[in-house]
């Protein structure tokens, strides 16, 4: 069996106490801390011209047209968009707006249904 000899003659305890509450106080706050989340400012919606980039407005002689390579490769070069993006009438598609970037919904029977931006 082990023995340890303890000195402690009375004055050292309260400042002993004091620091480790101290220290155990700024121990919780760096943990709440790093527990914190930082919230970063909704987007603003685009308006205006920003909206409409792409030019989907200008395409909307192809809404009721039947979705083929022909009337895409126009809708390219007619409302200047970058890219053109493909959806489904009933799919939702991923959240990354570009708003260069023609979107065309089509429905069940292959027909063009919306054009937006996005």
């Amino acid at each position: 069996m082990e023995k340890f000899i303890v000195i402690n003659d009375g004055r050292m305890a309260p400042i002993l106490r004091i620091v480790r509450r101290v220290a155990l106080a700024a121990g919780c706050a760096g943990l709440m801390a790093a527990c914190a989340s930082v919230v970063d400012p909704p987007m603003a919606a685009p308006t205006g011209e920003a909206q409409l980039s792409c030019g989907a407005q200008i395409g909307n002689w192809a809404i009721g047209e039947r979705d083929t390579a022909t009337v895409r490769a126009r809708l390219l070069s007619e409302t200047g968009a970058s890219t053109i993006r493909l959806l489904n009438e009933e799919t939702a598609g991923i959240m990354d707006h570009r708003p260069d970037r023609l979107n065309i919904r089509v429905g069940p029977n292959n027909s063009i249904r919306r054009l937006s931006c996005g």
